[in-house]
């Protein structure tokens, strides 16, 4: 745990993993969950519509989250954010901050996957507590990510059961078709840690040197895992 924090301090800790929390799934408090998840689309994959938006939006994307999160995240890295994971509103926060957001903050830096690491060891913990059982699975999927951003393959197997569990339980529609989507992207990131060990894209920004076989592999592969 972090440091102990005055009552002020707490109180805004709260209200800034309330924003990070907000901001994510604020669709969800304007339309029902199926409109949501498709009007969500735009912020969480840079996709709209079932096309990738413009690069210029994406920039205005990525500048509006450092501008208003940027802060937080360094408060997050620095341990004064290390309450959060009491609750499972914050375990949430802490996978959107340190797992998502800090990738729009520093796309194609190296920096980008600084706190991976740290989100998986909270996740990890809260999972072995039964935290996100009560979760609606749209949060859920946000648990599983920094295991998806790992390049360790148990943990690309831990996503994989994940999926397959929900996308064999849950009943037909918006969130089962969610799930056999999700369980596709599931695999095409298990498949690249099991073939190389690691995730090629992230060669050039982490200062690691592509095989022959990477660099083949590059010239035609999805743009995932920077």
């Amino acid at each position: 745990m972090g440091q102990k924090q005055s009552k002020g301090a707490q109180g805004e800790s709260l209200a800034r993993q309330l924003a990070v929390y907000e901001y994510w799934f604020k669709a969800f408090s304007e339309h029902d969950p199926q409109e949501a998840l498709a009007k969500s689309g735009r912020l969480w994959f840079g996709m709209e519509d079932g096309k990738p938006v413009s690069a210029e939006e994406k920039k205005a994307i990525d500048k509006d989250i450092k501008d208003n999160f940027g802060e937080d995240l360094q408060k997050f890295k620095r341990g004064e954010y290390d309450e959060w994971p009491e609750t499972a509103k914050g375990v949430t926060s802490c996978c959107i901050l340190g797992d998502q957001m800090s990738r729009n903050m520093f796309r194609g830096e190296a920096e980008a996957f600084a706190q991976d690491e740290k989100v998986r060891g909270i996740v990890k913990d809260a999972l072995q507590h039964g935290m996100d059982v009560d979760q609606p699975f749209y949060v859920r999927t946000f648990w599983y990510m920094p295991f998806m951003h790992s390049e360790d393959l148990e943990d690309q197997k831990r996503v994989l059961e994940f999926y397959e569990t929900q996308a064999g339980c849950l009943p037909d529609g918006w969130q089962k078709t969610q799930a056999t989507n999700g369980l596709q992207f599931a695999k095409s990131h298990h498949d690249v840690i099991e073939r190389f060990g690691r995730f090629p894209h992230r060669n050039e920004v982490l200062g690691r040197e592509s095989t022959p076989e990477e660099i083949e592999y590059l010239k035609t592969a999805d743009r995932w895992g920077q």
